[in-house]
């Protein structure tokens, strides 16, 4: 499976990490929306599934949060 240059995808055992990088939020969700439609694809394909009560999503960005 291939991924976009933006990618990284780290595989141990039964953990999968995928790292986007991007210029906004919005485009790194775009691009790990259309990366795991490959990925759930694949799984499909091999007959697994992902628990998703243990899947998570953690942004990093170098932005500061504006506080309220």
């Amino acid at each position: 499976m291939e991924f976009r240059k933006q990618i990284k995808a780290i595989a141990f055992a039964d953990d999968l990490l995928i790292a986007v990088k991007a210029e906004t939020i919005s485009v790194a969700e775009n691009i790990t929306n259309i990366e795991m439609n490959k990925v759930l694809t694949w799984a499909k394909y091999n007959k697994l599934s992902f628990n998703e009560q243990k899947s998570e999503v953690v942004i990093i960005s170098r932005r500061k949060r504006k506080e309220n």
